[in-house]
């Protein structure tokens, strides 16, 4: 087997800049914190997610005969990485305190395959987070342990879902 060649410093920093307007766009338009709110979003964090997605799509193709993962798959691998490092902290004073508040990360993270669906015209509507499966899934993501494999699998089966009520 060759060794991993992990992607150009380029492409890592268009799909870091993606990756942080998606964040900033989930906090401040999604979630709806106010512009000057005091946060941190490691790059740090973020770029070890992107060379871990890459890893993982690299496997497929080295292992599954050149297979290439789709969206949702992907997705369900972002947000895999982003439970694990949780790359946002909120540090506002007005907001860290607050139950509500802690799990920006897990939110992030449905978010992230969402954003997929969305993108992929497989839904439509907003939401507001206040869902039954999106509360159940907000709190399975804070307090339960997922293998990167069930992360994928809820990815697709949420997008199979999506196609059936499409």
């Amino acid at each position: 087997m060759s060794h991993y060649a992990p992607p150009d410093k380029d492409y890592l920093r268009r799909i870091l800049a993606g990756l942080k307007e998606t964040a900033e766009t989930f906090l401040f338009c999604i979630r709806g914190y106010p512009r000057d709110l005091e946060y941190s979003l490691s790059e740090f964090e973020l770029l070890d997610i992107i060379i871990r997605v890459d890893k993982r799509q690299a496997y497929y193709k080295y292992f599954h005969n050149n297979m290439t993962i789709n969206e949702f798959k992907t997705a369900g691998l972002l947000a895999y990485w982003i439970l694990k490092f949780k790359p946002i902290t909120i540090t506002d004073t007005r907001y860290c305190n607050n139950i509500e508040h802690c799990d920006s990360n897990e939110l992030f993270a449905f978010y992230i395959i969402w954003l997929a669906l969305y993108q992929a015209g497989r839904c439509d509507a907003a939401l507001s987070g206040n869902e039954r499966f999106v509360k159940e899934l907000r709190y399975s993501f804070r307090f339960r342990s997922f293998t990167i494999d069930a992360l994928i699998v809820l990815a697709e089966t949420l997008n199979e879902k999506a196609l059936q009520q499409h």
